[in-house]
């Protein structure tokens, strides 16, 4: 959770000094904390930091080409109906 508003905070950071310098990092780390407790309220209730969460593997070793994860041209056309 902190390395995700750590995140937060340094891309509007580099986004608004990019912009107009000095006073738009400012500008911007005022937005950043408007949308902190917004982006944190969603990633919480929908359990983005739970255990489960933290643990699961999105692609398991191995799996990834029993789901249909792997190229296009491993299927070809007739699997996409074409």
């Amino acid at each position: 959770m902190l390395g995700d508003i750590m995140a937060l905070f340094a891309s509007f950071a580099i986004a608004g000094y990019s912009y107009r310098g000095h006073a738009g990092m400012a500008d911007s780390l005022i937005l950043a904390q408007l949308l902190l407790p917004i982006y944190l309220t969603v990633a919480l209730f929908n359990g983005a930091y739970s255990i489960t969460a933290l643990r699961r593997k999105l692609w398991p070793a191995g799996d990834r080409h029993e789901r249909g994860g792997g190229s296009r041209q491993a299927g070809g056309a007739a699997e996409y109906g074409h």
